[in-house]
């Protein structure tokens, strides 16, 4: 994964090994983080859908439904507990192949926010009818509702064509950083 961020980024792919080098799993998020979100502005629409499905396969595996795993990427944003061996190569393995897909697409892609607030409200209508995800109403969710919803949200994308479902996956990984 190392040698596919440097192609990506070389000098954020020295800090990555540096913070793995000495273990510091803080400092690794706050470079991984930023530097995901630039990818998703570089990788083809293909390339950032499989990024999400591998990092999916994590929650929602041929054996079913990972409700712990689901939990803290619902409710916590991510992994809040150590991976497994299993998760930790699907996440490295993942992350390769995004950074490569970035590296090997020099330009940007723009991100249209209407056009995505367009498919997230339809995403919302569809699997949030009763409006639990509005955020007055968030803290009343169990953690159990709270995975069935991301479950849905997940489903909802895998149906879209690659096209609209990397555009709201860029917007929504892009957001933070604007």
């Amino acid at each position: 994964m190392f040698a596919a961020l440097e192609r990506f980024e070389p000098e954020t792919g020295k800090r990555a090994r540096a913070a793995e080098k000495n273990k510091d799993p803080a400092a690794m998020k706050k470079i991984l983080l930023p530097a995901l979100s630039r990818a998703a502005l570089r990788a083809p629409d293909a390339d950032l859908v499989a990024f999400r499905d591998g990092m999916y396969q994590i929650v929602e595996a041929p054996a079913g439904i990972n409700r712990k795993r689901c939990v803290e990427y619902a409710v916590g944003g991510g992994l809040q507990s150590q991976p497994t061996r299993e998760e930790q190569l699907q996440i490295a393995n993942t992350m390769t192949r995004f950074f490569e897909a970035a590296a090997a697409h020099p330009g940007e892609f723009t991100v249209d926010v209407q056009r995505a607030q367009a498919v997230n409200e339809q995403m919302l209508k569809t699997v949030d009818p009763q409006g639990m995800l509005d955020p007055a109403r968030t803290t009343q969710l169990t953690n159990d509702q709270g995975c069935d919803l991301y479950v849905a949200m997940m489903r909802f994308l895998q149906k879209l064509p690659p096209a609209e479902a990397a555009h709201l996956i860029r917007a929504k990984m892009t957001a933070s950083t604007r």
